[in-house]
């Protein structure tokens, strides 16, 4: 069975990127533009993992990613904020918000590929 990964990103151009990478890599990614759609479609069915950007409008990634990790609930779903932020290489910042890894935006996709089959074990 592949893993769910709920891709959450108000970029369309890069929501179709991820959709296709990631559905290359084996995953079954479903994606959606805000942190309320990824409420909602966390309560419809839980993911395997969620790869996250944080800076979105109204909810920024950070502020949903802590929110998430609070949740008893959702707070073993593993997170990775995936920002063209400058703050993805700051070990504190992405311990602070509780995520379980922290990239760049930066056209690389095997990193994320790796970093999501470490986080969801060899059997992905």
């Amino acid at each position: 069975m592949k893993c769910d990964i709920l891709v959450v990103d108000d970029e369309p151009e890069f929501q179709a990127l991820l959709l296709a990478m990631l559905t290359r890599a084996g995953f079954a990614p479903r994606v959606v533009s805000s942190a309320a759609q990824a409420i909602a479609a966390i309560q419809q069915k839980q993911p395997s993992a969620i790869v996250l950007d944080d800076m979105m409008p109204d909810v920024t990634g950070a502020e949903l990613c802590i929110a998430l990790k609070k949740d008893p609930n959702t707070k073993s779903i593993p997170i990775v904020i995936y920002t063209a932020g400058v703050r993805y290489h700051l070990e504190d910042w992405r311990t602070r918000l509780g995520a379980d890894a922290a990239l760049i935006k930066n056209g690389k996709f095997g990193e994320l590929v790796a970093v999501l089959h470490g986080l969801l074990g060899a059997g992905v």
